[in-house]
C-alpha cells in the first residue's frame, strides 16, 4: 500500500514538472506568459493558447514556434471550432476564434520576417476576412515593397463613366472608374469621401453616385498606393437645369400662315448650346450653338391650328412651345416695336420706343401649377416648371428663386427644374419687362418619402444574442446600445425589437479583447436562404506595445459603427435604371455594376419612376463588370422607365 501510494505521488510530480516544462513559463513586468489555462495536453487549441500568451508578452520566437505546431496539426482557421465533440473553442483572455496563420503572420512582422508574414497574412485573409489580417498584411506589404524599391509609378485613374465632357441635367452622376497601380491601391477618394477598401489591390474598380450643383462641378479624384504615392484627377462636369429659351417678339407678326405653310420668325438660346429644335415634323440638328435665329416656312400638319416648337439642349433639357395659330394670329399689334434693317425680330441691339409709359407688369404662365393658394405635394426629388413669361412690350428677365434666365422678346417659353428637399419648399418665380415692372408668383410644394424608400420597405433586422469574453459581460448593454443607434441612423435595414415581429434577417455579433486589441465580428443571417448572407469585422488595435488596450465607450461606438458600414457595403441600399427587359424569360438588366457592390441573392423592388408605384420584386442573379440582371417573381408587362432599388 505503502509502495502504491509513492508510486502515485511520483506520477504527480512528473505530470507538475512536464506540465511546467510544456507551459515554459516567462517572467516580465510581475506578469506570467506562455501559458494555457488548462493543462497543456499537446492539443492544436493548447499550442494556440499559448502562442497568444506569448505573442501578448513579445516573446515571438516562442509564439512562432507554437502557431507553427498549431498549424500543423489543424491549418483551418474558424471563428467558431469545435475542439472536441460539442465543446467550442475557448479562450478566456483572447481573441475569439482560430485563426493561427493570421497570427503566425503578425508575429513574423514583428520578427522582421517580411516574405513570410505575407505568405502567413495572405493565406489568413483568403480563409476568413478579418480587419486584423488586413491591416498586418498591407503593413507587410508596404515594408516589402520599399526594402525591395518596387514602387515606380504612381496609381492611375481610367474613368470609364461618363464620357467627358459632361454636360447633363440630372442632379447626380455615376461615376465608374478603375484605379490601379504597380504596387497596391489603398486609398480611393471621390469628391472628400473614401470609397471602402477593406484591403488594399493592385487594381480596383470603382463607382461612386456624386451629387451635382447647378453651374460647373469640379469632382476632384485622388488616389493613393500603399507607399503613398498619390494621383489627382478632376471632372468637369456642368450641370444646366434651365430648358432653352424661346423668344417671339410679336406673335402677330413673326407667324403666319399662307397656302397651308407656317412661317415663323424666332430666337432659341441656351447657355450649355443647342443639339436640336424640332418644329412641327421638321428636325434640325446643331452642334451647341448658344444662339439660333429661324426665319423658315414649314408645311402645316392636317389643317392643324397649332405650330408645334421644342428646343433641346446638350444638357437633355428640353423645352417645348405649343402655339395656337389662331389666338396668336389674333393679337393686336403694339406701337413702338422696331425691327432692324436686316429684317430680324430680335436682335441684341434691339431697342424700343413706346408711345406711353409702360407700367403693366408682364403676364407669367406655369403649367400645371394654375392655383397660387394651393398646396401641392409630390413623391418626387425634383419639379419641372414650365410655361411662358409676356408683356405688352419686351421681356427682360424671368427668376426662379436665385435662378435667371434672360428674355428679348414679348413672348417667351421657358422651363426650369427645381430640385426639391424632404418637407415643404416655397418656389418664388419673379418676372420684370424691360422698364423693370416687376410680377411675382409663389408655388408651395410638400414633398413627401415615397414608400418604397421608406424604412418598412427595407429589410426587418433583429439583433440576435451578444457573445462576448467574460471579462467583457459589463459592456454588453453598451455594445448593443451603440449597435442599434449605428444601425437606426443609416436606415439601411429596419431594425425591429418587437418580439412578436418576424425578422427577415438576425444579427448575431461576437466580441473579443486581448491585452492589445479589440475585435468585433458580426454575422447577418437571411432566414429565407437559410444561410449567412454577410460576415464582416471590425478591430482597433493599441498604439502602444507596452500597455495593455484599455476599453472605452469611445472605441466600443468607433467599433460598432464600422461594423454598420461594413454591413452596409456587403448589401447595399442601391438604386438604378433598368437598360432591358426581357418578359419572355422575366429577366431584367439593371445599370449597376460589380462597383455597386449587388450580390446574386439580393432582392430588388421594381417601381414607376414617375409615381414610384411598386411594379414587381426581383432577385438578383449575375453581377458583371458595369450591369447585372434579375429574375423577376412574377409575370408583368411594365416600361423599361422603370427604376430598382434593394430593399
Amino acid at each position: 500500500m505503502c509502495n502504491v501510494l509513492k508510486i502515485l505521488i511520483l506520477l504527480c510530480l512528473l505530470i507538475a514538472v512536464s506540465c511546467l516544462k510544456s507551459n515554459q513559463l516567462e517572467q516580465k513586468s510581475q506578469s506570467t506568459y506562455c501559458v494555457t489555462e488548462v493543462p497543456f495536453r499537446g492539443e492544436w487549441w493548447h499550442y494556440y493558447e499559448r502562442g497568444l500568451s506569448c505573442a501578448s508578452g513579445f516573446f515571438w520566437e516562442k509564439a512562432e514556434a507554437d502557431f507553427r505546431e498549431a498549424i500543423i496539426r489543424r491549418g483551418n482557421e474558424k471563428k467558431s471550432p469545435r475542439t472536441y465533440g460539442r465543446h467550442f473553442l475557448s479562450l478566456p483572455y483572447h481573441d475569439h476564434g482560430y485563426f493561427p496563420h493570421r497570427e503566425l503572420g503578425i508575429v513574423l512582422f514583428k520578427q522582421k520576417k517580411i516574405d513570410e508574414a505575407i505568405q502567413e497574412l495572405t493565406i489568413s485573409y483568403s480563409n476568413f476576412k478579418t480587419a486584423r489580417a488586413a491591416l498586418y498584411l498591407d503593413r507587410a506589404r508596404k515594408k516589402h515593397i520599399q526594402h525591395n524599391h518596387l514602387d515606380y509609378q504612381p496609381p492611375m485613374i481610367n474613368i470609364t463613366s461618363p464620357k467627358l465632357p459632361l454636360w447633363t441635367n440630372q442632379s447626380s452622376v455615376l461615376i465608374y472608374g478603375v484605379a490601379s497601380d504597380d504596387s497596391y491601391i489603398q486609398k480611393i477618394i471621390i469628391k472628400k469621401q473614401s470609397i471602402p477598401i477593406p484591403i488594399s489591390k493592385k487594381e480596383i474598380l470603382f463607382s461612386k453616385r456624386v451629387s451635382l450643383a447647378s453651374g460647373e462641378n469640379e469632382i476632384s479624384i485622388l488616389t493613393k498606393d500603399i507607399t503613398g504615392r498619390e494621383t489627382k484627377q478632376t471632372l468637369m462636369i456642368h450641370m444646366d437645369r434651365i430648358g432653352p429659351g424661346i423668344s417671339i417678339d410679336d406673335p402677330s407678326q413673326s407667324i403666319k400662315i399662307d397656302n397651308n405653310k407656317i412661317h415663323i420668325k424666332c430666337f432659341v438660346f441656351d447657355q450649355s448650346g443647342i443639339s436640336k429644335i424640332k418644329i412641327n415634323q421638321t428636325i434640325f440638328n446643331y452642334d451647341g450653338e448658344t444662339e439660333i435665329k429661324i426665319d423658315s416656312e414649314f408645311p402645316q400638319v392636317n389643317d392643324d391650328n397649332f405650330l408645334y416648337l421644342q428646343a433641346i439642349d446638350i444638357a437633355g433639357n428640353c423645352t417645348s412651345a405649343n402655339i395656337d395659330l389662331s389666338k396668336s394670329m389674333a393679337i393686336i399689334d403694339r406701337p413702338g416695336l422696331l425691327a432692324d434693317a436686316s429684317g430680324a425680330v430680335l436682335a441684341n441691339r434691339m431697342l424700343y420706343k413706346p408711345s406711353q409709359v409702360d407700367s403693366s407688369p408682364p403676364e407669367i404662365e406655369i403649367l400645371h401649377f394654375h392655383d397660387p393658394l394651393k398646396i401641392y405635394s409630390t413623391v418626387q426629388d425634383e419639379v419641372i416648371l414650365e410655361g411662358y413669361i409676356q408683356d405688352d412690350y419686351r421681356v427682360k428677365s424671368v427668376f426662379f428663386n436665385t435662378n435667371r434666365i434672360d428674355f428679348r422678346g414679348r413672348k417667351n417659353y421657358f422651363k426650369f427644374v427645381q430640385s426639391l428637399n424632404k418637407g415643404k419648399n416655397v418656389i418664388i418665380i419673379r418676372g420684370l419687362d424691360s422698364s423693370d415692372n416687376p410680377t411675382r408668383k409663389q408655388i408651395t410644394i410638400i414633398k413627401k418619402i415615397p414608400e418604397i424608400k421608406s424604412i418598412e420597405k427595407r429589410w426587418k433586422l433583429k439583433l440576435s444574442n451578444i457573445q462576448t469574453m467574460p471579462q467583457l459581460s459589463d459592456w454588453n448593454e453598451i455594445i448593443v446600445r451603440f449597435l442599434e443607434t449605428a444601425l437606426f441612423e443609416r436606415k439601411r435595414f429596419n431594425l425591429i425589437a418587437d418580439k412578436s415581429e418576424i425578422p427577415d434577417c438576425t444579427l448575431k455579433l461576437f466580441v473579443a479583447k486581448t491585452p492589445s486589441f479589440v475585435e468585433f465580428f458580426a454575422d447577418l443571417y437571411d432566414r429565407s436562404l437559410k444561410k449567412i448572407i454577410a460576415k464582416v469585422n471590425a478591430h482597433i488595435e493599441s498604439d502602444s506595445s507596452e500597455k495593455e488596450f484599455v476599453l472605452s465607450r469611445q472605441i466600443i461606438k468607433s467599433l460598432s459603427d464600422e461594423i454598420e458600414l461594413r454591413l452596409t457595403q456587403e448589401v447595399p441600399l442601391i438604386s438604378g435604371k433598368i437598360s432591358e427587359i426581357d418578359l419572355s424569360n422575366n429577366i431584367i438588366t439593371t445599370e449597376l455594376g460589380k462597383a455597386s457592390l449587388l450580390k446574386p441573392f439580393m432582392e430588388l423592388i421594381v417601381y414607376k419612376k414617375q409615381n414610384f408605384e411598386e411594379q414587381n420584386f426581383a432577385t438578383i442573379i449575375q453581377v458583371d463588370d458595369y450591369q447585372s440582371m434579375a429574375s423577376l417573381n412574377t409575370s408583368a408587362t411594365f416600361d423599361i422607365e422603370c427604376e430598382v432599388i434593394t430593399r
